[in-house]
């Protein structure tokens, strides 16, 4: 008898869902078209923007409801109805369509970015090994020291193996310039890194820092100091 009483009160209450479902879907459905009409609004993108740079993404628009803001770079697809986050070739979708919580999401992992570890002495090793190789490749002979080398080859050095570009986009590689450009010593192991031009708007490098400013970067130039040793020669 408990059963049958609870399974007639099961179908009550889904039969009555099943009438509020009926008479609230045309009305959810009309809000959600409203909502995505919206959202292909002059307005709706200024809303999104303003929420996005309160939560504290310095946003840099490089096309129509697209931005850069180093290492990401974040396409509003109204059309489709979602929102694309890309850092490199991995890239997140949200659906979300109010602009502070498509903001809240967005910053979100902004945040885990910016505020992850920076092994500087690392990147600095990684960088300094790679210098000499390319120094070497076209200068010929010995690493000539103050010299420069393009950034794009540096890079490519670092990411020889497909995986190791998969992984270390060059968005995330020109972030990682950024904040060495921030570090008060931008030294390693008797050597002194300078960054500078280099010839060719395809090898120049837009780097933004975590506060939006822009350097424009094209080459590294390591200086070695009197007396410094030879065991950062690769």
């Amino acid at each position: 008898m408990a059963i049958a009483k609870a399974m007639a009160t099961f179908a009550s209450e889904r039969e009555q869902a099943d009438l509020r479902w009926q008479e609230r879907q045309p009305q959810l459905t009309e809000a959600l078209r409203a909502l995505q009409e919206y959202t292909r609004t002059p307005e709706w993108v200024a809303e999104a923007e303003t929420a996005l740079r309160d939560a504290g993404v310095p946003l840099q628009r490089v096309a129509e409801r697209e931005y850069e803001f180093p290492p990401f770079k974040l396409t509003l697809n109204v059309q489709d109805g979602y929102m694309r986050l890309a850092l490199g070739r991995k890239s997140e979708r949200t659906t979300a369509l109010a602009p502070k919580e498509l903001a809240t999401w967005v910053a979100g992992r902004y945040e885990r970015v910016v505020r992850s570890r920076f092994e500087a002495q690392t990147f600095k090793k990684e960088l300094l090994a790679a210098y000499q190789i390319a120094n070497r490749a076209k200068y010929g002979g010995q690493v000539q020291w103050g010299n420069s080398v393009e950034l794009a080859m540096i890079y490519d050095l670092l990411t020889l193996r497909q995986a190791a570009r998969q992984e270390y986009p060059r968005q995330l590689f020109l972030f990682d310039l950024a904040r060495l450009r921030e570090e008060p010593d931008v030294e390693f192991d008797g050597h002194r890194f300078e960054f500078g031009f280099a010839r060719g708007q395809d090898k120049v490098f837009a780097v933004v820092d975590r506060q939006g400013r822009e350097a424009r970067l094209g080459s590294l130039i390591v200086y070695e100091r009197t007396g410094a040793g030879a065991s950062a020669e690769a």
